[in-house]
């Protein structure tokens, strides 16, 4: 179950990044995921993402897991590299 906050952080990590303009293709340099909390199976659990810095050759985005109650389970951050096309 622990592995697919990280598939998550990295799935939607990327979304967000790219939806705010950064360049198409990247490479992860980071992602980690910091569990505050239990969240059994049955429970609904939302998950929102902010970017928190673009940049030239580097982007973070933080990713919140919350249960309904509002409560943080989990807490991602990923930072992704920009690779350029153009030589």
């Amino acid at each position: 179950m622990l592995v697919i906050f990280y598939m998550v952080v990295d799935l939607v990590g990327s979304a967000v990044i790219y939806g705010v303009g950064a360049p198409a293709t990247g490479v992860s340099v980071e992602i980690n995921v910091s569990y505050l909390d239990a969240a059994f199976a049955d429970e609904e659990i939302e998950i929102e993402a902010r970017v928190l810095r673009v940049g030239k050759a580097i982007g973070v985005v933080s990713v919140e897991f919350r249960k309904e109650t509002g409560k943080i389970i989990a807490q991602g951050r990923h930072t992704f590299t920009f690779l350029s096309l153009v030589r």
